[in-house]
């Protein structure tokens, strides 16, 4: 190696050096790794019907449709292998090519072509990207394996676990595993809820005991597995819909679940929609374990018979076994706490894939978007002792999925309040009713004035003003002055009691004009005035009646 004087550009040649050494290290090793897993593939790749691809729990994750045999290769399609490994895709459909991306970990793939790029380092793939029924698929053991997959075959079984992992890429930045081989019981199941693009907040978080508290659920749960057999689950637990209600979440302002669990470090495990989890009818089928035909590989003639229905719950304790025929809960442990089961919509449908166990978070992706505001009708309310008031809540904007408020008195023994907003006026004084919103918890207040007599109560308010301002006026030197000046030229508060009524006038108001200063005078002046013009009107008509006669008598 060339010498170089200067100690920075030294190490810098020497590292550029030893990055470009391991690179080709570790492509060398990446691509060893995909030849050993072709090789394990290869007597069941031989044969027609392609493996099962299942997860940790031991479900079927590609279903439809279902991975194929080309050239003695798996193929599966990019986007479910994608989705199951928690990573993006991108396609470009002008340069033909599929860009899978997690974090800074990018593959790329094109199609009709057996080379791709991961973190810019050639990858030979062994058989070529293809487009098949308007989908891309790609060789599973090349291609999960360079997204740093787990592949584990098992031949009596045809099955092919796929364990997520991190890309097996030198240049990768993260080096932690999202996924452990296996979760445990949490002693705590929190559930959270929040709109899309906003953070989610946690509404509650149950211990076991508090889950052991609430009312549980003993029940018998079948599905289908990948197989396919039929699992017959003995459960005990809670309704998820109890365990969401508890948590103060709206059923009906659900779009979709997810499920986080403990053998899952990032992300969730299972996404479910509301319409897929809580708004259809489910099923145990007692007879589906006895009219399951297992060389068929589907049910019976009667094994829809006895159908039970059942909701979705969070068990706390389960014991599942395949091809049992009868349910047995005295072997139940919490092994596999807590699982979602659910039931099943009909006696052929594979679901077992779409459950989850060792559960830890849940967290509500809501309909609609958060509240925004939240107004009352009234302010300020003057009511009689025994009287009740009638308060409304406004909440916005008018697309808020929940609306509700909850009501409270800052002083019940003056004026308290229930859930829908009715104020029952108890005893004299003051109290202040407040509504706050479910979600967000925004106020809006409005200042309850109790009295026996109302024109008591509303001279108190005039007096608590009065004082009010006198304080400001002691504190404030500017205001004092003003208040003085005010007080000199009139005075502060002009009251008058007329017919029963207080009318209150403030010395800040414009005057009226004042009556002029004669009072009646002008009276006479009126009266006098009408008689001259009288006189004056006489002596005119006598005039002109002597002035008519003359002409008369000529």
């Amino acid at each position: 190696m060339r010498q170089i004087k200067k100690s920075g550009q030294v190490i810098r040649f020497w590292r550029n050096g030893s990055t470009i050494a391991l690179g080709i290290f570790c492509l060398a090793a990446l691509i060893l790794a995909i030849s050993s897993l072709s090789i394990s593939l290869t007597a069941m790749a031989q044969e027609a019907a392609p493996p099962a691809i299942i997860d940790s729990n031991d479900q079927v994750i590609m279903t439809n449709p279902l991975p194929l045999i080309i050239e003695n290769q798996i193929m599966v399609p990019i986007s479910t292998l994608a989705g199951a490994l928690q990573m993006k895709v991108v396609w470009d459909s002008e340069q033909q090519t599929a860009t899978v991306s997690k974090g800074k970990d990018i593959l790329r793939l094109r199609i009709d072509s057996s080379q791709a790029r991961i973190n810019g380092q050639e990858l030979p793939l062994g058989t070529a990207v293809s487009i098949i029924d308007d989908r891309v698929y790609v060789p599973l053991v090349s291609v999960a394996t360079a997204l740093g997959a787990k592949l584990q075959w098992d031949e009596d079984n045809r099955t092919v676990k796929l364990l997520p992992g991190t890309v097996n890429s030198c240049n990768s930045q993260d080096k932690t595993s999202p996924r452990r081989e296996e979760g445990t019981l949490s002693a705590n199941l929190t559930v959270k809820a929040g709109y899309f693009g906003t953070p989610y907040n946690t509404m509650k978080v149950f211990t076991l005991n508090e889950l052991e508290a609430m009312p549980q659920v003993q029940q018998a749960y079948t599905f289908i597995d990948s197989m396919p057999s039929v699992i017959l689950d003995s459960a005990q637990g809670v309704k998820l819909s109890d365990i969401l209600h508890s948590a103060g979440i709206d059923i009906n302002s659900i779009d979709t679940l997810y499920f986080y669990t403990t053998d899952v470090e990032k992300g969730w495990y299972q996404s479910l929609p509301k319409s897929f989890l809580l708004d259809t009818r489910r099923y145990y089928y007692p007879n589906l374990p006895i009219y399951w035909d297992y060389d068929e590989n589907k049910a019976l003639p009667g094994a829809e018979e006895g159908a039970v229905e059942v909701e979705p719950i969070i068990a706390i304790r389960d014991y599942w076994k395949r091809f049992a025929t009868s349910p047995d809960f005295s072997q139940m442990d919490e092994s596999n706490g807590l699982r979602l089961l659910f039931g099943q919509v009909d006696t052929s449908t594979i679901t077992s894939m779409r459950s989850a166990k060792w559960i830890h978070e849940i967290s509500v992706m809501l309909v609609g978007q958060p509240p925004g505001e939240v107004r009352l009708n009234q302010h300020v309310v003057h009511a009689l002792i025994g009287s009740t008031v009638v308060l409304e809540a406004m909440v916005g904007p008018t697309d808020a999925s929940n609306k509700s408020v909850n009501w409270s008195s800052s002083n019940p023994e003056i004026a308290s309040v229930d859930n829908s907003g009715q104020v029952s006026i108890v005893s004299p004084g003051t109290a202040t009713i407040t509504a706050t919103t479910v979600e967000g918890k925004l106020t809006a207040n409005c200042v309850v004035h109790a009295t026996a007599n109302l024109v008591e109560s509303q001279r108190a308010v005039v007096a608590g003003s009065t004082q009010a301002r006198e304080e400001q006026e002691e504190s404030d030197p500017v205001a004092m002055s003003m208040g003085k000046q005010r007080l000199a030229n009139k005075s502060d508060l002009v009251k008058s009691e007329q017919l029963g009524k207080i009318f209150e006038l403030s010395a800040d108001i414009i005057p009226l004009k004042p009556r002029n200063e004669y009072g009646n005078a002008n009276l006479p002046i009126g009266i006098t005035s009408l008689i001259l013009f009288c006189l004056g009107a006489g002596r005119k008509y006598k005039e002109y009646k002597k002035e008519v006669s003359e002409r008369n008598l000529q």
